[in-house]
């Protein structure tokens, strides 16, 4: 990570967190298949050669298959990549460490440290904990026999595993991020371009007095004007503060939905509500949760282009594929 120039962050550390499993289990797989023979009466050292050979290959394809997972974070780019490319590097260098080390010094101290103790100098919890790992293994065995011995009902399981699997992917709601509630809408109210200062700040007043009347909300703050946040006079600024959930019962968006059927009949001017997240791509305040931005140094192609994808967007709309859009432009 050094070398690499990385730093010690949150996606760093989950991968070191997570390669921890790795490494453990990687020598706890060599470990295991050569105290099988140090049992069965080989020497330490035969043992863990012919352990390690046995082994070998399973720890190499299981390493292979591990860094494959992490190809796709590998190759993603945009600012998912940007954040997820330390956390795969990481993890994928660690397993490799951990393959390597399995391979080689892990054989090496069994061979030197591991001894096969004799029944009569085996403590009573070693004999212990033996009953219930045969135990468990003579379950498994059961079970296995049990699955073997019916292999068509087995793969329809399968299959119907599958199936299901396609339908929750195709059913199940997706998004960048999921929605969470902390407490705090913003609203973005926007008002016609001729509007006077006077104008705004009354129809901003009669926003806030909707709002407030909503058993869920707590305070709010509410400015107009033009600054560094507002870039036009016609537009204004509303935080709205909610009640702890254990008083409201309700999730913000549900409260959003509750406030937007009762701002309508506000005239001359429209708030845009949104719940505030803590975690975020863009920085930017915008009217909606998402934003597509087009950009072309040629105006004349950069105007075809967004005709053509608001047309696209207003025709999946009315055919019920994308939620309500509020305001389309490019």
């Amino acid at each position: 990570m050094y070398l690499l120039g990385y730093s010690l962050n949150n996606l760093t550390l989950m991968a070191l967190t997570i390669s921890t499993g790795f490494v453990v289990d990687d020598a706890i797989v060599m470990i295991e298949n050569i105290s099988r023979y140090l049992e069965q009466g080989l020497a330490p050292l035969e043992a863990a050669l012919r352990g390690a050979e046995q082994i070998g290959f399973t720890i190499i394809s299981l390493t292979i298959s591990l860094i494959a997972v992490l190809i796709p974070l590998l190759l993603m780019g945009d600012i998912v990549g940007r954040l997820f490319r330390e956390f795969a590097i990481t993890l994928a260098v660690t397993i490799l460490i951990s393959a390597a080390v399995s391979l080689s010094l892990t054989p090496m101290m069994s061979a030197r440290l591991l001894r096969h103790k004799p029944e009569s100098e085996q403590g009573r919890f070693y004999r212990w904990s033996e009953r219930m790992f045969e135990t468990l293994i003579a379950q498994y065995s059961r079970t296995l026999q049990w699955i073997l011995c019916h292999e068509i009902s087995t793969l329809l399981v399968a299959a119907a595993t599958l199936l299901l699997a396609i339908y929750l992917y195709v059913v199940i709601p997706k998004g960048l991020f999921p929605t969470q509630d902390v407490g705090i809408i913003q609203g973005i109210s926007q008002a016609p371009e001729s509007i006077s200062f006077h104008a705004m700040s009354l129809k901003q007043q009669e926003l806030a007095k909707v709002i407030l009347q909503d058993p869920a909300v707590a305070s709010l703050s509410s400015f107009i004007g033009v600054d560094g946040t507002n870039a036009t006079l016609n537009s204004g600024r509303i935080q709205i503060n909610l009640k702890p959930f254990a008083e409201r019962h309700v999730d913000a968006t549900t409260v959003i939905d509750r406030l937007q059927s009762k701002l309508q009949q506000v005239e001359g001017i429209h708030l845009y509500l949104q719940p505030i997240q803590d975690l975020t791509v863009d920085d930017r305040a915008s009217r909606n949760q998402f934003q597509y931005t087009l950009e072309d140094a040629d105006q004349a192609e950069l105007d075809t282009w967004t005709e053509r994808m608001v047309a696209e967007l207003r025709k999946q709309r009315s055919s019920g594929m994308l939620l309500p859009i509020n305001n389309l432009g490019g």
